[in-house]
């Protein structure tokens, strides 16, 4: 996993650096599939904005939080990041269950293996008579 931060009118301290180890621990844990993590740290008015941007094959995931300090709107950022996680799993979940293929429905239900198709009629709607006589003669060569 690549882990990038940049940040805007502020010094990432080593305390910083780790807090945003700590989290990304706690992203991967949650979503293995990660493949980067990008941190922006923004300062304006005393205000803490954090930007993160997780990425992953076929999805990624972005939250924005601000706070008063640095760790607290790190650690908003990242619970949002998560409940992004744990809602596309459910999704992904919901997906997979709630999809009932042809043969456990043909399992379930075996009456209706016998019972015939529904199948379209083609519906001739004649606008000319020319193409009446079209569509006589197609439905008497069949």
């Amino acid at each position: 996993m690549k882990i990038t931060y940049s940040a805007h009118q502020l010094k990432i301290t080593d305390d910083i650096h780790e807090f945003i180890l700590k989290r990304a621990d706690k992203i991967e844990a949650r979503f293995g599939e990660m493949q980067a993590l990008n941190v922006v740290l923004k300062v304006e008015k005393h205000q803490f904005e954090v930007e993160l941007i997780v990425t992953a094959p076929r999805v990624s995931f972005y939250a924005k939080n601000s706070a008063n300090e640095v760790f607290a709107a790190l650690d908003g950022a990242a619970d949002k990041v998560i409940r992004q996680i744990r809602r596309y799993k459910e999704r992904l979940k919901d997906r997979r269950h709630h999809a009932p293929h042809r043969e456990v429905v043909a399992q379930l239900n075996p009456e209706l293996q016998d019972a015939p198709q529904n199948r379209r009629q083609k519906r001739i709607h004649p606008t000319h008579p020319l193409l009446l006589l079209y569509q006589i003669s197609s439905l008497q060569n069949r």
